[in-house]
């Protein structure tokens, strides 16, 4: 297996690992604020807080990935292009969860 190759499996590895560990924070935050059945502002505070912590694992996520293409990808063009398709793919994944958090608690 050459370098590229690695570079894109651990950058595959870090969005599947990210996605999950964000899906539990989520699913442990929806837990907690639908059990307490706080307010609409309560609950509008509490997604805000929850986006500051997705957004952390999202930028914390992306370092990695960038420290490790910057030692697995053989090429400059290669570590430009793993390390853009990959703050893009999760600046999306980032957007759709916050939107889809503000649908299912309707605030």
């Amino acid at each position: 297996m050459n370098a590229t190759s690695k570079a894109i499996l651990v950058t595959l590895g870090a969005y599947v690992a990210t996605v999950a560990a964000i899906m539990v924070i989520v699913a442990i935050a929806i837990v907690i604020v639908l059990s307490l059945s706080l307010g609409c502002v309560a609950t509008g505070r509490a997604l805000f807080v929850l986006w500051a912590v997705i957004a952390g694992v999202c930028i914390a996520s992306e370092i990695v990935v960038i420290a490790t293409t910057r030692r697995q990808a053989a090429s400059a063009k290669t570590r430009i292009l793993l390390v853009a398709a990959y703050i893009a793919t999760m600046l999306a994944s980032f957007v759709f969860l916050a939107f889809s958090l503000m649908v299912v608690f309707n605030c």
